[in-house]
């Protein structure tokens, strides 16, 4: 019986433990996006569309893919949010292409977890605008006093700057750039 009980108790503790990782793993998606909204919104504006923020997303998880755009100039983040060569050699960047599309379900539970915690709201009268509420501006203060953010914010205030654009433009300029870096990754890999 002993036996029974030990592995009983092993496996509530791996439960524990990967209940924990899924949380952790959803708290780290909802800052991401909660600092991307708080860069969007303005005193009445904020973030249109769920396709919109999915692009928008899609370079902050992976922000190699900038420097593949073909937009005006060279474009590249801002110093304090260059691409460190980590970002530039990390494992998944490599299936980048294969994460792009439109997740709803995922925005849709993060967003709900943003308004459940009332750190945005929704614009009344539109199909999706959310605006960052005052809480959700407390906490993304809160959140880049921590080192690790600071880029991530970094980034999310220079892709309201240089790429405020609607969905099926950032799409437009988003697949023809994963296809180049894609290329160039098979090139160096040969």
């Amino acid at each position: 019986m002993p036996d029974h009980n030990a592995r009983a108790l092993l496996l509530a503790r791996r439960q524990r433990v990967a209940a924990h990782a899924i949380a952790a793993e959803a708290v780290f998606h909802q800052a991401r996006i909660l600092l991307l909204i708080v860069a969007f919104s303005g005193r009445t504006r904020g973030l249109r569309s769920l396709a919109r923020l999915s692009r928008l997303d899609f370079l902050l998880r992976f922000p190699p893919i900038l420097e593949y755009m073909n937009i005006d100039g060279h474009p590249t983040w801002p110093p304090p949010a260059a691409t460190v060569p980590a970002e530039r050699h990390a494992t998944d960047i490599a299936f980048a292409g294969s994460r792009y599309g439109l997740w709803t379900d995922r925005y849709t539970l993060i967003i709900g977890a943003l308004l459940g915690k009332q750190l945005i709201r929704q614009v009344p009268g539109r199909t999706l605008e959310v605006i960052a509420t005052p809480n959700g501006r407390t906490a993304a203060t809160q959140l880049t006093a921590a080192t690790e953010w600071t880029r991530t914010k970094g980034r999310a205030e220079f892709l309201h700057q240089r790429l405020d654009l609607p969905a099926a433009r950032l799409d437009q300029l988003l697949r023809p750039a994963i296809r180049r870096m894609e290329k160039e990754l098979l090139k160096d890999n040969a």
